[in-house]
């Protein structure tokens, strides 16, 4: 209880409790008989209130006690309000003691009041207007007035509008009760505890009456709530069933079955309240299953080496079946998901425990539509991958790798690499095992470009004993170490159902940055036909035919193995380094990609070999990793740098460097860019204040892209520059921070890949630039 409430409410009962005890020693003697008599008539009634709603109550023990004030006078009257909220107080509902003592006091202070007044006014001429009306108004007025400041000091909100909302309206009805309590005063006055029934006994019949009329009242009321109730449930099922209808077509849109999945898992609508948690689904070709659920980034799936065996009976039995959930509110559903006749899945739900039944029915045609459409949607892709793939040796087929190859070529920019493998003795194997172990040889050497093939490569069957790999994103030297590893695993003896053979394929390798990728895979197989017209089973690059006029690669292992493991090693541990700059800070990763990108195009522009665009490319994709050691506060702050702060941020370059350094020589040739691409040719820049004499092109070009990409990119502390401001800062500062000569060729490079209007007009190119140096 609030101080001020505690304060007001003890206030109240003492004078209550003092009033009391003052109307007890003037007390009027010879009057025992009349007021006992209206002491227990007012306890009588005061038991027969009528309930009304909102659990208040109602009785007329007011016109005992009116009645009582104006017969005995204001001591009696007094005790006798005692005496109802005593009783008022203990039933219906027992109160606490100090809320007792208030009940009390409400109505005795109010009784004590009127009948002074009445006392002071009896030999007016206009008495009666007091007795009829002003007397009445006060009780009234006075117990209301105690009652309101009491919740106004408990809710903390106005008196006035506590009255005005609560007490405005009940006063005619203490008036016309108090109209009855003078009928009482007046009969009894007459024929005394005759006249007292007269009145009383009507009363009391007509208080049956109302409680009556009053019961029948809620009884309706309960009524119409109840179709309320039922109506509204009627209304949740409609927006139910139009939710779900609404969301089964979004789940038909699409025969891809990942995105099928992400819109089964989907809220439907805040009308249906239940969630899916996970999916497990028979995946028919490898006879397992898969599981699905929704992860941070998209739709997660893992395989599941052993069903629980919760969903293992919901596979068999087709029935659902209810667990616990780790909230007491929820269960967890287990629900089969049957299409074509068949429990093709197990949809796992949390839904409320109390809405339980009452869902049944849509929740079943939640699952049934989710069921139809992931049965659709796995069956084309079934089907779309038997018409994709070589029956013989589960490679894609030609017809795949021709619609790739047109979705290919309309991204530019970016190094694709064509590998052509022509199987040199495949009819001397055939002529000599038969057929049936030419396919097995076949099949073996499927196996293996599997096996050597990157994650993103396409590996394709290309003709009756042709392969071809399609590598994305991937450089000739990139393209040189797959196909030299192939060669090295298919020279290896292998036996196959006891015929021992020697496997021999010859290789042709082109690349192309843009322009016509089926032209490239003419160069590879002309690249391969020179393979096989130099002796077969070797390597050659398209690019050298006409420089070297024989394959690059004949199987010595010294040359190029130990440096494709050296590029592979530098890919992955890249890999892992960007991933750990995502997690740390987007928008240095993001910031990262884009200055590679442009430092590649300008790499490419300058004619650079290469060997020194990729060096180019991991200097450009790294040379921010030192900022991983840069605290959050500094790293992300969303304001201008202290000196402090600037300080630390300038450490940047050489925490790079000395991080690379520890992954031995792989990282040799970019360590320079690391160390030096905030270095200016002035030799005014930092760590070293190296002058640009000593600074190679590969770190003048990271650094004038760095400059550009930090200028026209958003940071924590300012926005974005428009491009052509970018443009004339690069202008300005030729000859002191970057390197005149690149600045011409850079915005030459940016005005190729972006509109004019974009380099006049002030837009930003967001969204636009392609980061193609990031790795696949």
């Amino acid at each position: 209880m609030k101080t001020s409430l505690r304060l007001y409410v003890y206030t109240i009962n003492i004078i209550g409790l003092l009033l009391g005890a003052y109307t007890l020693t003037q007390f009027p003697s010879g009057v025992w008989w009349d007021a006992s008599v209206f002491l227990v008539l007012a306890g009588v009634v005061q038991l027969m209130p009528v309930a009304l709603a909102n659990q208040s109550w109602v009785s007329v023990s007011f016109s005992i006690l009116y009645a009582s004030v104006l017969l005995l006078g204001p001591d009696v009257g007094a005790l006798t309000a005692a005496v109802c909220g005593l009783v008022g107080s203990f039933y219906p509902k027992r109160l606490k003691p100090h809320k007792m003592i208030f009940n009390v006091a409400g109505l005795a202070i109010p009784a004590f009041v009127s009948g002074q007044l009445l006392q002071l006014t009896a030999g007016l001429s206009y008495f009666w207007l007091f007795e009829f009306l002003l007397v009445p108004l006060l009780f009234y007025t006075i117990n209301s007035t105690l009652i309101t400041f009491a919740i106004a000091l408990t809710a903390g909100q106005s008196p006035f509008r506590i009255w005005n909302e609560n007490y405005r309206w009940p006063m005619m009805n203490y008036l016309l009760l108090s109209w009855i309590g003078i009928g009482l005063y007046k009969a009894y006055a007459l024929l005394g505890i005759l006249g007292l029934m007269i009145f009383v006994v009507p009363l009391i019949m007509a208080r049956y009456s109302f409680k009556l009329y009053i019961d029948q009242t809620n009884k309706v009321q309960q009524h119409l709530d109840s179709l309320q109730t039922a109506n509204d449930m009627l209304n949740r099922k409609v927006g139910e069933v139009a939710a779900l209808q609404k969301h089964a077509l979004l789940m038909g849109t699409s025969l891809n079955f990942e995105s099928t999945v992400e819109t089964v898992f989907a809220r439907v609508s805040e009308e249906v309240p239940y969630q899916a948690l996970y999916i497990v689904w028979k995946n028919l070709d490898r006879d397992t299953y898969d599981q699905y659920q929704p992860a941070e980034e998209g739709m997660q799936s893992v395989a599941v080496p052993e069903l629980e065996s919760a969903i293992s009976i919901v596979f068999q039995e087709g029935k659902r079946l209810v667990l616990p959930a780790r909230e007491d509110t929820h269960v967890k559903l287990l629900c089969p998901m049957i299409a074509q006749g068949d429990v093709q899945g197990v949809m796992a739900l949390l839904c409320p425990r109390d809405l339980l039944e009452e869902i049944d029915s849509s929740l079943d045609v939640y699952v049934s539509h989710g069921a139809a459409a992931l049965s659709n949607a796995y069956l084309y892709q079934r089907m779309e991958r038997v018409a994709n793939t070589d029956n013989l040796t589960k490679l894609y087929n030609r017809h795949y790798f021709a619609r790739t190859l047109s979705d290919m070529t309309k991204a530019q920019h970016v190094p694709n690499t064509v590998i052509i493998m022509d199987f040199d003795n495949f009819k001397d194997i055939n002529n000599s095992y038969g057929h049936h172990i030419g396919d097995l040889a076949l099949h073996y050497v499927a196996s293996l470009i599997r096996t050597e093939a990157r994650e993103e490569d396409i590996p394709v069957r290309y003709g009756g004993d042709e392969f071809a790999l399609l590598l994305p994103n991937a450089t000739e030297e990139v393209g040189l170490i797959v196909a030299a590893r192939l060669l090295e695993q298919i020279r290896l003896p292998v036996t196959l159902e006891g015929h021992p053979l020697s496997i021999s394929l010859s290789f042709g390798v082109a690349t192309c940055f843009e322009g016509n990728i089926q032209e490239t895979v003419k160069q590879a197989d002309k690249a391969a036909y020179f393979s096989k017209a130099s002796g077969k089973g070797c390597i050659t690059l398209f690019s050298q035919i006409q420089e070297e006029g024989h394959p690059v690669y004949h199987g010595n292992k010294e040359p190029i193995v130990p440096r494709a493991e050296e590029i592979e090693s530098r890919r992955s541990i890249t890999k892992g380094l960007l991933h750990a700059l995502k997690a740390r800070d987007v928008v240095t990763y993001n910031h990262s990609l884009q200055v590679a990108t442009y430092s590649v195009w300008l790499a490419q522009h300058l004619g650079m070999p290469p060997e020194e665009i990729e060096r180019v490319r991991f200097g450009a994709l790294l040379h921010d990793i030192g900022k991983l050691s840069i605290p959050d506060g500094v790293l992300k702050k969303g304001a201008h740098l202290n000196q402090t702060e600037h300080n630390n941020m300038r450490t940047h370059p050489v925490v790079g460097h000395d991080i690379l350094r520890h992954f031995g020589s792989v990282y040799d040739s970019i360590l320079p860019i690391l160390l030096s691409h905030h270095e200016r040719v002035d030799g005014q820049g930092y760590p070293h204040g190296v002058e640009a004499s000593k600074l190679d092109q590969a770190v003048r070009i990271v650094t004038i892209a760095d400059a550009f990409d930090s200028m026209t990119r958003d940071s924590c502390y300012r926005d974005r520059m428009p491009m052509h401001w970018a443009v004339e800062e690069l202008r300005r500062c030729k000859g002191t921070q970057f390197d005149s000569e690149l600045v011409d060729q850079f915005l030459e490079v940016v005005r190729q890949h972006f509109p004019d209007r974009l380099m006049d007009s002030g837009e930003n190119p967001e969204g636009t630039v392609v980061r193609e140096a990031s790795l696949q």
